[in-house]
C-alpha cells in the first residue's frame, strides 16, 4: 500500500492520481482541504501535528510519500509554517518508523539549501546554510528530521524541487495567483529577480522514480530552468494574449513598498503576492541550479518552462468553463 500525505494538495494530488493510474490503490491523508480530483482513494483523515494519526494512516504501508507542507512566506504564517513542517516531519518519521515503512519519499525544497553566491552552480553538495525566510529554516529541519530517522535505520530518500509551475493548480498557489493576475491585467507592475521554475508532471514523475531507483540517504534536486518575472509574463503572453505588463520595478524599490501594499491587498480581503519574503526569495534565487544527478540516476528531464505555463491556461480556462464560472473571461 502507498500513502501519500497532503493527498489533496497541488503536488500531493497531482501524485495521488497518478500512483491510482500506475498502482490502482492509493491511500490519501487529508486534513482540511477535500481532494479536486475523482480518482479512487481510499482517504484516511489526518494531521501530522498528530503523530497517533499518522501511526494509524501507515498501518500495512509499504511506501509514504509525505508531501504535506505547509508553504508560505506570510510573516503571520511563521509559528505554523515551521510547525507542520518540522514537527510534523518528526512525526512522520517516527510513524513510519513505528510501522516498520520500506521506504520514505519526503518532498523537500530547493529552498532547503543555501542559494548564495547566486551565480555558481548549485547542487546535491550545497549545504543547508543561512536561511532567508523561516520557510527555508523549517524545510532545511524537516530533512534534519528525515536523517534522524535513517540513522534508526528507516529508508529514506530527499527529493528538492524548485518552483512547480504547471496544470492541476485547483487552489491556485502563490504563483498561480500571480498567472490568473496577469490573465485578468490585475497586475499593474512586474518586479526584477526570477526563479528556477519546473513543471509539477516532472516532479511527480521525479517522486515516483526515487521511490525506485532512489539511493537511501540521498537528496536529488528536481529543477528546470531559470526565468525572470519578466519573462514569464512574456510566457503568459504567448499562450493568452494579455499584456505584459509595461512597468518592472527594481526589486529592492519594491522591497521597501510591500509593507504598504500587503497592508492594501489585506485591508481588501486578498492575499499578498508579493510579500517582503516573496521578494526576497526572488532576489536571492540561484541562477545556476543542477539537477544533473536527478537525471542521471532517476532519469529526470524536465520539459520547457513555457509548456507549462501554457497547460496551466488551457487547464484553469477548461476548468472554469466546466465549472460554468467564466471569471477567467471577465
Amino acid at each position: 500500500m502507498n500513502v501519500v500525505t497532503g493527498a489533496t494538495g497541488y503536488i500531493g494530488g497531482v501524485l495521488t492520481r497518478a500512483l491510482v493510474n500506475r498502482d490502482g490503490s492509493v491511500r490519501g491523508v487529508r486534513h482540511r482541504r477535500q481532494p479536486w480530483f475523482d480518482e479512487p482513494v481510499e482517504w484516511v483523515e489526518g494531521d501530522v501535528l498528530d503523530r497517533d494519526s499518522m501511526v494509524a494512516a501507515f498501518q500495512d504501508a509499504d511506501v509514504v510519500f509525505h508531501l504535506a507542507a505547509e508553504v508560505s512566506v506570510d510573516r503571520r504564517m511563521e509559528k505554523l509554517v515551521w510547525d507542520t513542517n518540522v514537527t510534523g516531519t518528526r512525526n512522520v518519521v517516527e510513524a513510519a518508523v513505528e510501522c516498520r515503512v520500506r521506504r520514505l519519499v519526503y518532498l523537500s525544497s530547493i529552498h532547503a539549501y543555501d542559494q548564495r553566491p547566486v551565480h555558481e552552480a548549485l547542487d546535491e553538495a550545497r549545504g543547508h546554510g543561512t536561511p532567508v525566510t523561516v520557510y527555508d529554516a523549517a524545510k532545511a529541519g524537516a530533512e534534519a528530521e528525515v536523517r534522524g530517522g535513517i540513522a534508526r535505520g528507516l529508508d529514506a530518500v530527499i527529493l528538492n524541487p524548485t518552483g512547480v509551475i504547471g496544470p492541476y493548480d485547483a487552489e491556485p498557489s502563490q504563483l498561480g495567483r500571480v498567472f490568473v493576475d496577469l490573465y485578468r491585467r490585475n497586475l499593474p507592475a512586474l518586479t526584477t529577480g526570477g526563479f528556477d521554475w519546473v513543471d509539477v508532471r516532472d516532479v511527480v514523475k521525479g517522486v515516483m522514480a526515487a521511490e525506485i531507483l532512489g539511493r537511501c540517504g540521498e537528496n536529488y534536486i528536481l529543477s528546470g530552468r531559470w526565468h525572470s518575472m519578466v519573462e514569464l509574463a512574456r510566457m503568459c503572453h504567448d499562450a493568452t494574449g494579455a499584456p505584459v505588463p509595461r512597468f518592472v520595478c527594481p526589486i529592492t524599490v519594491a522591497q521597501a513598498w510591500s509593507p504598504v501594499q500587503v497592508a492594501w491587498d489585506r485591508s481588501r480581503g486578498r492575499r499578498p503576492r508579493f510579500t517582503r519574503n516573496a521578494l526576497a526569495m526572488l532576489k536571492t534565487s540561484n541562477r545556476r541550479i543542477s539537477s544533473a544527478k536527478a537525471r542521471s540516476e532517476l532519469g529526470f528531464d524536465p520539459r520547457p518552462t513555457a509548456d507549462s505555463v501554457r497547460d496551466a491556461y488551457r487547464w484553469w480556462i477548461d476548468r472554469e468553463h466546466r465549472s460554468g464560472n467564466h471569471g477567467w473571461d471577465s
